[in-house]
């Protein structure tokens, strides 16, 4: 099987660089958790007051849908997802406590299980500027929490008076500039585009200026570490008086606007684009640096890979995924040593494959362990319990779907017709016990 399947490493690149994903089906695993939430905290009027935006994201796979009906007799699907948020003090006493709902309403049954698709919302509470921690909860039917995310606020009282950093990208609709916060907590998305930094000088009608320096630290946390190390330094642009404007538009999205301008508005915000097309997950340090003194904030934040494919994340099965596009002096060189430098061959070995070396996110890499994922659950049978060791699963995972598949059954004999126009082969799986699939025959097509 080994001869047979080497034979197809030699149209991987092709099918990578010109597979147009017709008919490329959903990754049905994942790794990425069903439930985020974050906040902003800016400043208000009242020096003593915060305006706290809390936006949250929600999976349709933790969410109860029950079937209605509407006048046309048409089937759809209600939730009405609950959200309590809760403040506390540094004693732990709640200083508030609200709710969020909205009713949800999707066309089909397959987004009431979707991992994909998400509910996002809002809601904007008013605190005291002190330290306080917010806890985000999503709420079942009987109101008890099934998922919560702490997020912590914490007063600076040295000398630089800033607010905490956040995190926005730009989007364009129908020619007009927006924001959108990530929804997740101190971090960026990996392989994200556009985004900024931006903080908030809490000192009322203050023209201060701001550096920055940026550079990736070690995460001790981290069980491997993609060892890129980037290191930059630059300065703030001033926005100006502006606040933010959070609009949910036609696709119930959350938006945000810059309202620039506003004499009434005493703070002063602050933005600087980040290359985040050029950094990889990890931990990083931004130090914020007041013009002229010595006085400095340090902010740590994360890049993280929210979609990484499930199976990237144990270097053995990487590996053992990875055997069929290697001789076995190259998988035997792949796979020595301790876990972290196998992983750094790993990334070695994608990175000349990466149709896009200019940034950090590996297109080819991303899509070959996502076609993992997908063999693994939808290939799988009783005999064989992980798909991506079947035939039809390496065949999957090497060329994506299939153009066209047919199948065939002549009197007792039944098999599969896999044929991709893209690379102009025929794959022919017979089917050797219930649900189990042997890959007989590979044929050139025109």
């Amino acid at each position: 099987m080994k001869k047979l399947i080497l034979i197809l490493t030699l149209s991987i690149s092709c099918a990578f660089s010109q597979h147009d994903n017709r008919g490329e089906k959903s990754v049905f695993t994942r790794n990425s958790a069903p439930f985020y939430a974050d906040a902003f905290f800016l400043p208000v009027i009242n020096q003593d007051s915060l305006l706290m935006p809390v936006f949250f994201k929600i999976s349709n796979e933790v969410l109860s849908f029950s079937k209605i009906e509407n006048p046309q007799n048409h089937v759809q699907f209600k939730t009405i997802p609950s959200i309590e948020i809760v403040l506390t003090d540094t004693e732990g006493i709640i200083r508030k406590r609200v709710h969020w709902e909205d009713t949800i309403i999707v066309d089909s049954f397959e987004k009431t299980i979707s991992k994909t698709d998400f509910v996002t919302g809002y809601t904007v509470i008013k605190v005291l500027n002190d330290k306080l921690r917010l806890s985000v909860s999503l709420n079942n039917n009987e109101e008890l929490a099934i998922n919560k995310i702490l997020l912590d606020y914490e007063k600076h009282t040295d000398n630089i008076l800033l607010s905490k950093p956040f995190f926005m990208y730009e989007t364009d609709i129908n020619s007009n500039k927006y924001f959108k916060s990530f929804i997740l907590k101190d971090g960026i998305d990996f392989g994200a585009k556009n985004t900024s930094l931006f903080f908030y000088d809490l000192s009322p009608n203050a023209n201060n200026g701001y550096n920055f320096t940026l550079e990736k630290i070690t995460d001790k946390n981290a069980k491997l570490d993609w060892k890129s190390q980037i290191s930059l330094s630059g300065k703030f642009e001033m926005i100006g008086n502006a606040e933010l404007n959070i609009l949910k538009l036609l696709d119930k999205q959350n938006y945000i606007q810059l309202k620039k301008n506003n004499p009434d508005y005493k703070y002063k915000l602050y933005s600087v684009s980040l290359p985040v097309e050029q950094m990889y997950p990890g931990l990083y340090r931004i130090t914020i640096h007041k013009d002229n003194s010595t006085d400095k904030m340090i902010y740590e934040f994360n890049i993280y890979w929210r979609e990484m494919p499930l199976s990237f994340s144990n270097v053995d099965y990487i590996c053992e995924m990875m055997f069929n596009l290697l001789n076995d002096k190259e998988y035997d060189e792949l796979h020595s040593g301790n876990d972290q430098k196998i992983f750094n061959k790993i990334l070695e070995y994608w990175q000349k494959k990466d149709p896009t070396p200019e940034t950090a996110f590996n297109e080819a890499m991303n899509t070959f362990f996502k076609r993992v994922d997908y063999a693994l659950t939808n290939f799988k049978t009783f005999s064989v319990r992980d798909g991506a060791k079947s035939d039809r699963g390496k065949i999957y995972i090497l060329n994506g779907q299939a153009t066209t598949i047919d199948k065939k059954f002549e009197g007792a004999k039944s098999y599969e017709v896999w044929r991709y126009i893209n690379i102009k082969k025929e794959y022919i799986f017979d089917q050797i016990s219930n649900g189990v699939f042997k890959l007989t025959k590979i044929n050139s097509i025109e």
